[in-house]
């Protein structure tokens, strides 16, 4: 595994960079076959799908349930990095709000949107994550149309990060719909 980092992060360094301006949506800097974007309008994303998606048994859970999200990605950004705050709701009552960091990487039309963030955390009759203290990280993957609404998948991974004797996680898996405003 630690290998594998170490290749990934050598084969990016290998490929060259190149920063352009003077777009209407801001800085851009061209990475290998990505485009990291800058500022650029806000977002709404709505996600509808299932929570505790992966490894049932191995963790003891009664299975996915669904799960409804909304997430605002604020677009003014420090170094490519911009704001993102969520709210999440699962079948079984639980409820997560979070704020953390994102990126926008695009490849022609895709656009691939990875975070991470703190997130507070109401169990309900939901799944047991170790209290109401856990960390997300999460990739969004959204084909954008002309008018910049993107349509695509969410994957996210929330725990509490070993902050507890056991380190509990659910998954979710979500159709996202990105509306800029």
């Amino acid at each position: 595994m630690l290998l594998r980092l170490i290749f990934s992060l050598a084969l990016l360094a290998a490929w060259p960079f190149e920063v352009t301006a003077g777009e209407p949506a801001g800085d851009r800097l061209a990475v290998g076959p990505f485009t990291l974007v800058g500022d650029e309008p806000p977002a709404i994303a709505i996600g509808l799908g299932a929570f505790d998606v992966v490894g049932e048994q191995a963790r003891g859970t009664e299975g996915a349930r669904p799960e409804a999200r909304v997430e605002l990605y604020l677009g003014r950004k420090l170094l490519f990095l911009g704001p993102e705050v969520g709210l999440e709701a699962d079948g079984d009552g639980g409820i997560l709000g979070y704020g953390g960091l994102w990126l926008d990487l695009e490849i022609g039309r895709w656009a691939l949107l990875p975070a991470g963030s703190l997130a507070g955390y109401r169990r309900g009759e939901s799944k047991r994550l170790g209290g109401p203290l856990l960390f997300q990280a999460e990739l969004t993957s959204v084909y954008r149309f002309e008018n910049q609404v993107g349509c695509g998948l969410t994957f996210a991974h929330v725990s509490n990060g070993y902050r507890e004797r056991r380190n509990a996680g659910a998954e979710s898996l979500l159709v996202t719909l990105l509306v800029p405003f």
